[in-house]
């Protein structure tokens, strides 16, 4: 895994606030690459689409089902018009859209022992990210 170890920090931390409360696609990965207002708003911007698209295909993430009314129909379609916009222009993508944890991924934040709001101030758990990582990759490779 090449990653820079502050971006996988970052994913340790995102995997924990969706564990335990709704986000947006703008609380995503806030110190990677600077976040939403630093000088690499687009590698910023690439990074958080990545995320949740990743995430949704692995079963850790879905639409908020509380936000039912509002939801996007197509999750495809969501992320591409996610990506192509500008976070501080299109704040209904970017804010009002929530999502939330699936039960898949409460049991792995939870089995890490991070389900809890001052694992967000711990270092990275490298098992946790390499459990993560291995979903992805098994999703990846069917």
């Amino acid at each position: 895994m090449n990653i820079p170890p502050l971006v996988l920090l970052e994913y340790q931390k995102s995997l924990i606030i969706a564990a335990l409360d709704y986000f947006s696609p703008n609380d995503l990965i806030s110190n990677a690459f600077g976040g939403q207002f630093g000088q690499s708003l687009s590698l910023w911007k690439e990074a958080a689409v990545e995320f949740l698209r990743v995430n949704i295909e692995s079963g850790f993430i879905e639409f908020a089902k509380a936000d039912k009314s509002l939801l996007p129909v197509d999750q495809q379609e969501f992320l591409c018009k996610l990506s192509q916009s500008n976070p501080h222009e299109n704040v209904e993508l970017w804010m009002a859209v929530r999502f939330e944890s699936t039960e898949k991924l409460n049991l792995l934040v939870a089995s890490h022992g991070l389900l809890s709001w001052e694992s967000l101030h711990k270092e990275l758990n490298k098992d946790f990210v390499d459990s993560v990582f291995k979903a992805y990759s098994k999703f990846r490779d069917g």
